[in-house]
């Protein structure tokens, strides 16, 4: 099968290592040859804050806080996150975040980004077989 790639970015006590665009940030949908979604991982130490604001005018992104407490900013708005926290952001909207000092880790986070058709649009086009065997079960 040659439709998937596969991508290493090491164990999570270790993204605070990664050195992509920014020091605990990588994007990796070149790497994985994606073309209708982007993921970046991403690691902020305690104190820490983006370097930047950003907005997208089409796009999609949601975050999946994996460890560590920290705030988001959404335009005026600002909300507590950690681990467990699941964030969807629509276009046009600003955002930062930061690592609380007083967290006992890093904040790490996957990011998810979409744009293009509604997914509902594309309708309910998974196939399904419940008679076909797992390769593990042989």
């Amino acid at each position: 099968m040659t439709a998937y790639k596969i991508s290493q970015v090491g164990p999570i006590d270790e993204w605070n290592s990664l050195n992509g665009v920014a020091p605990g940030k990588v994007f990796l949908e070149e790497a994985l040859g994606a073309e209708f979604i982007g993921l970046s991982v991403n690691s902020t130490e305690p104190g820490q804050s983006s370097p930047l604001w950003h907005t997208h005018r089409a796009v999609e992104e949601i975050y999946v806080f994996l460890e560590g407490d920290g705030e988001l900013a959404l335009d005026e708005d600002v909300i507590p996150v950690k681990a467990g926290t699941v964030v969807r952001v629509g276009p046009d909207v600003w955002r930062a975040l930061r690592c609380l000092s007083d967290s006992s880790t890093p904040l790490k986070w996957i990011c998810l980004r979409g744009g293009g058709a509604p997914l509902g649009s594309l309708g309910n086009e998974a196939e399904i077989d419940q008679e076909r065997s797992y390769p593990w079960d042989n």
